[in-house]
């Protein structure tokens, strides 16, 4: 498994657009979205391939994610809970917060890893311009949503739409 990769450097680069980074935290915090499976979605559009499954339920990344990634955003999230209740520990546990941060981000680095060493097992080239791709793989992906937490569908939908937007400008701006 490589980490450093082309799928890693495409997250990064994708992630600093602070409105895509919003966006994909409020599909992951609000609907229940794995925001690695986007990017992935997404990188798969830039290269001119085509989602055709997503990822299995007992893939290595989908694995990882509910074994590793997942309890330590709870873990990260319950400390940043506890820090914001106690003003007088909140340098240690600032301390504890950016570390299980790192490790966090660390995780999404290997589920990336995981993604890129499979992503041929889940897409195939495609002759389409990159909007189409863009909105194609995300559509495979919206499936996978929390779709008991959609309490606003104007909300939902604003949201997901910027994050197509995001996609193609991203893409456009590599290209």
């Amino acid at each position: 498994m490589k980490i450093e990769n082309e799928l890693w450097g495409f997250a990064k680069a994708f992630y600093t657009d602070l409105e895509v980074s919003s966006v994909l935290l409020t599909l992951q915090n609000k609907y229940g979205y794995n925001v690695n499976q986007l990017i992935f979605a997404v990188w798969l559009a830039a290269k001119g391939q085509k989602l055709t499954l997503l990822c299995e339920p007992n893939s290595g990344d989908r694995l990882w994610n509910a074994q590793v990634t997942t309890p330590l955003r709870a873990i990260r999230k319950r400390v940043k809970a506890l820090m914001e209740e106690s003003a007088q520990d909140k340098a240690q546990f600032l301390k504890c917060y950016k570390q299980i941060l790192a490790a966090e981000l660390n995780a999404e680095q290997v589920e990336l890893a995981k993604m890129y060493a499979a992503y041929e097992h889940y897409s195939e080239s495609a002759l389409a311009d990159d909007a189409k791709l863009v909105n194609e793989n995300l559509a495979l992906c919206r499936i996978n949503g929390d779709k008991s937490a959609v309490t606003d569908n104007t909300a939902f939908e604003l949201c997901w739409s910027t994050l197509e937007k995001g996609a193609i400008e991203h893409i456009n701006g590599i290209r």
